[in-house]
């Protein structure tokens, strides 16, 4: 198969996107969402938000989500977070998982991923869609 092209002005729109959430801490919530009690700030998880191909380098781009516990039922819970439920990576690189395999095959997916500078392996990609659709 040959290399997809992408234009690079895309790719670079793209990546510098993703960048922009390495290392913004997300920390909004107001109430348990299991009773609706008061939250009380517990700590912060750094999570992995994407992987990037920036200069023939793999960059690593991570996001920090505040974990709340309910002073009335002691639960933790999560800050509002750019991740979908049982997902590793961001909810934008899951999306373009899905937007691209509306269009092509899933087996094809990544290729056209790491033309814009996203690492993503067939396998991940392939429970992105199934998980998602």
């Amino acid at each position: 198969m040959k290399p997809p092209k992408i234009l690079p002005i895309v790719a670079t729109i793209v990546q510098s996107a993703i960048s922009l959430v390495d290392g913004v801490t997300f920390d909004g919530h107001t109430v348990c969402p299991a009773c609706g009690g008061p939250l009380a700030g517990y700590d912060t998880k750094r999570k992995q938000y994407a992987h990037l191909m920036i200069d023939n380098e793999q960059r690593t781009m991570y996001a920090s989500v505040k974990r709340f516990s309910c002073k009335s039922c002691g639960k933790l819970c999560y800050a509002d977070e750019p991740f979908y439920p049982n997902t590793r990576m961001g909810s934008a690189i899951v999306d373009l998982c899905v937007a691209f395999s509306m269009t092509m095959p899933v087996n094809r997916v990544p290729a056209y991923l790491a033309a814009v500078g996203i690492i993503v392996d067939r396998s991940s990609c392939r429970l992105y869609v199934q998980h998602i659709c």
